[in-house]
């Protein structure tokens, strides 16, 4: 069974292997590691969608805090049940 640093060198070795080189004699450069997808095509930045964005996550936070005070109610009611008995 291989142990996780054995798996991790045989992936670098094969993603070396697949690389294409440039023929020999000519200049090699370091091939440039994978890039991440640049922000702007992850992140929106119109107004109305940041706006839109920012009410879904107001809405998310007042569904979360409301279930918080449900809970600590809950949690209050179990504690006063079982200091009565």
């Amino acid at each position: 069974m291989m142990n996780m640093y054995e798996i991790t060198d045989r992936v670098e070795r094969m993603l070396l292997r697949r690389q294409k080189l440039p023929p020999a004699g000519t200049k090699r450069k370091i091939p440039e590691p994978p890039a991440c997808p640049p922000l702007s095509s992850i992140w929106t930045t119109s107004p109305g969608e940041i706006e839109e964005r920012a009410e879904m996550f107001h809405a998310y936070m007042s569904t979360v805090r409301g279930n918080i005070r449900k809970l600590k109610e809950a949690f209050a009611q179990d504690d006063d049940v079982e200091q009565a008995d």
